[in-house]
Formats: structure tokens, sequence, C-alpha cells
């Protein structure tokens, strides 16, 4: 049925910088807001990680604890490429569930 069709998306973007300290990451043209879709080269297709946000908690003037403030320049964030490396490194580290037991 109609439920189970497939319609494909295709965006493309440029890398706009390679950040590499605290961890590495890729900051792609803003207008990326395809948020956890995988992220491809095109060399290849080799997928080069996932797009996720990056936000900057702040802290509220009035209770001095960490929150987001929602909306406008009170939110930064940033759409942000996942490299793929650190998504296999943790999902490594993840024990696989046995349902033999």
């Amino acid at each position: 049925g109609k439920i189970a069709s497939e319609a494909l998306y295709i965006s493309t973007s440029r890398i706009q910088a390679i950040v590499n300290k605290p961890r590495l990451f890729y900051v792609p043209d803003m207008d990326v807001m395809s948020i956890g879709l995988p992220a491809f080269s095109l060399e290849k297709g080799k997928i080069v990680g996932i797009v996720v946000l990056r936000m900057k908690v702040l802290s509220s003037s009035m209770n001095r604890s960490p929150s987001i403030m929602h909306g406008g320049r009170d939110t930064p964030i940033l759409p942000i490429i996942l490299p793929a490396s650190q998504i296999i490194e943790v999902a490594s580290q993840v024990p696989m569930y046995d349902s033999t037991k």
C-alpha cells in the first residue's frame, strides 16, 4: 500500500568547516537541517556520518541553573555531521542483547 512505499530525498551540501578539537566533527552549509539522516561523500558514496544538532546549554540569569532557552538568538544551535568512526566506536561499547537468556 501507499504507507509502505518509498520516497527518496536527496539534499546536497558542502562542508564549510572541520573542527578537530575537542572532538572531530564537520560543519555543513547552514541550510542542512535533515537531522538524523546519514551524510555521504560525493566520492564513491562513502558514508561520512550522521547529521545531528550541536546545542550550547545556556545559564539562566534568573536561577543560575543550566537551561536551554527556546527560540530566537537565545538558542545557539549548529547542525553538524558526527563522523561515522565516532558512532562506530561508541556503538561497539554497547553490550549485545542475548535473547537466549
